[in-house]
């Protein structure tokens, strides 16, 4: 919501990106069923990063030496069926930005 964004975002498991428009466009990628850097590639992901908008990746083994050094990792703790606990880590200094902003500006509870 705090993007524009007005459908809800849904993990992408059979289609591999889910694109959403809304002041910035989001790509929201699972690539859990990818084997190797050459089905990057095929994908175009090179392409998503550089797009300017904001790419969510649900299982990025694959991607750490392509992806910008300027990220944010959410990790999803499962705490029950309706709480999880998000923690987040960033890298470089817009990250570390983007986390302070968050923890100004959003409220979980919302």
């Amino acid at each position: 919501d705090g993007l524009g964004v007005e459908e809800d975002v849904t993990s992408p498991t059979y289609n591999l990106i889910n694109e959403y428009e809304g002041d910035l466009t989001v790509y929201h990628m699972d690539l859990y069923r990818l084997e190797d850097e050459k089905d990057l590639y095929d994908l175009g992901f090179e392409d998503y990063i550089e797009s300017g908008g904001i790419v969510i990746i649900e299982w990025p083994d694959l991607v750490y030496d392509l992806i910008p050094a300027e990220f944010i990792y959410i990790k999803i703790e499962v705490i029950s069926i309706e709480e999880r606990i998000l923690r987040f880590e960033a890298e470089g200094e817009k990250g570390m930005k983007l986390i302070e902003w968050l923890e100004n500006n959003v409220n979980p509870r919302d």
